[in-house]
């Protein structure tokens, strides 16, 4: 990624912005403009789920456990990014960049050896992100509260 002069960040991010109110206008801009905003709602995405990740891994043991809950905090955090990219899951924009991150997410949780190639990285990434949303849609599905408010309400 190249290094963005604080006038582009915060052009990018108000075109950003604009296309965040309305997804369906995303479909409508030219390829080129749909890729870069594509990439920089990535880009954005990967800050904050980053800085999730990073908080969780220093307050909680297990890397695994601090990792979903990053992941869960940071998608609440951003929820229309999230959904535009995974609405647009299989452009190639998209999928460069996931295919990365999920390797990201596989090493924080210790899910893989930190020398593990690229593509078993990413595999188990996207194995971990599936169970995440599997969990959540059955959350959402059956009116379960979360495990925290759970806690809390016995505690």
């Amino acid at each position: 990624m190249t290094t963005l002069s604080w006038q582009t960040y915060r052009q990018r991010r108000q075109a950003l912005d604009d296309v965040l109110g309305d997804l369906e206008s995303l479909d409508q801009r030219a390829s080129a403009d749909q890729a870069e905003l594509l990439g920089f709602a990535h880009q954005r995405w990967h800050n904050h789920l980053s800085t999730h990740v990073d908080a969780a891994l220093d307050t909680v043991d297990e890397p695994a456990h601090a990792v979903a809950m990053a992941y869960r905090n940071a998608a609440m955090g951003l929820p229309a990014v999230r959904r535009l990219l995974d609405n647009h899951a299989d452009h190639p924009a998209v999928v460069r960049a996931e295919q990365r991150e999920l390797a990201l997410v596989a090493r924080a949780a210790a899910l893989v050896p930190l020398d593990a190639s690229d593509d078993a990285a990413a595999e188990a990434g996207r194995a971990f992100r599936a169970g995440l949303r599997t969990i959540r849609r059955c959350a959402n599905s059956t009116g379960t509260t979360s495990h925290a408010r759970r806690l809390r309400a016995t505690g």
